[in-house]
């Protein structure tokens, strides 16, 4: 599915069927027209089914009976077009919500669920812990100790071996390390590597920065900006290091739109962040993400911002 369909006019027909039918299930003469519409044109059935096919997988709901277009749009006016493009966009974005993100699942040796931790011992004896919905590749050999983080969060406490470098691969960054505990990130598009103890070196292919290539000792953070071909090497708190472990997000003068980055991974539906300017604004505090809607409402309407939900698996942030 393109988001081409979102200016297709049969897809959003079909859509509106399926909103409104939705909301009024018992509606004998609605569903009757409906099926007249359906039959008008081979199109809109098969317009129909497609849209059956991103909403119901989500919402659990039974298949709807259907209903025609005259009597449909007496009793129940066409919404605005900038509305239905927005709930167009929203049921494509549920089916790759439900699809694509489960892709990369195929390819990983270790997968933590959305929501929940896993704690993996390698076969070094080194602990790794893996946040909300992350993936982590092992590939050792004889003479190195290599692991691959696909996507999210993961801290790890290697085991020292002078002899084996311990190396964490992130898209084009690497993490090298002989012996210590760190926490990286990786969403594709940031690198965010932070120290509790001992020292690591990053490096990466696609980025060139005096911070690289650097010595992190304890303490210290460094995130590569792969948007924005940016970097940040600064001091951090060792409470904040890896907070996701219990349950935390702390933010210290963050950007709003950086911050939806890491509720998103805790949530189990999508986030939609529709204002820049909104995103752009820093924030400082604490937020639970074992409740992930909640956390983005405390976090979205204390600055002015409010979240309306698009369906059942789709939050809206709007700014101020």
């Amino acid at each position: 599915m393109k988001p081409q369909l979102a200016n297709d006019p049969v897809w959003n027909k079909a859509l509106d069927w399926l909103e409104c039918l939705h909301k009024h299930p018992d509606d004998a003469r609605l569903q009757a027209q409906c099926d007249a519409w359906k039959a008008q044109d081979p199109a809109h059935a098969r317009a129909w089914k497609r849209a059956q096919r991103v909403w119901q997988p989500t919402t659990g709901a039974a298949p709807l009976a259907a209903a025609t277009l005259d009597t449909f749009a007496d009793a129940y006016p066409a919404r605005p077009p900038r509305r239905r493009r927005w709930w167009a966009l929203t049921a494509i974005a549920i089916l790759a919500v439900a699809v694509v993100p489960q892709l990369p699942v195929w390819q990983a040796d270790y997968h933590s669920e959305t929501g929940r931790m896993l704690h993996v011992a390698l076969s070094d004896g080194s602990q790794v812990t893996l946040g909300s919905d992350t993936l982590l590749n092992e590939r050792f050999s004889p003479g190195q100790r290599d692991v691959e983080l696909l996507r999210g969060e993961a801290f790890f406490d290697v085991t020292p071996d002078t002899n084996r470098p311990f190396v964490v691969k992130a898209g084009s960054g690497s993490v090298r390390v002989t012996g210590t505990a760190f926490d990286v990130q990786f969403n594709g598009q940031r690198l965010d590597v932070a120290v509790q103890h001992g020292s690591v070196k990053v490096s990466d292919q696609r980025m060139a920065s005096p911070a690289l290539n650097q010595t992190l000792v304890a303490g210290e953070r460094l995130q590569l900006d792969y948007q924005h071909a940016s970097t940040l090497r600064n001091r951090t708190r060792a409470q904040q290091i890896a907070s996701w472990r219990q349950g935390q997000l702390i933010a210290d003068d963050q950007p709003i739109a950086e911050l939806l980055q890491n509720i998103r991974r805790y949530y189990p539906g999508l986030i939609v962040l529709n204002d820049e300017v909104f995103g752009e604004r820093k924030v400082t505090g604490v937020y639970n993400l074992n409740e992930p809607e909640a956390a983005l409402r405390a976090l979205v309407q204390a600055h002015g911002g409010r979240v309306k939900a698009l369906g059942p698996w789709v939050l809206l942030v709007l700014g101020s």
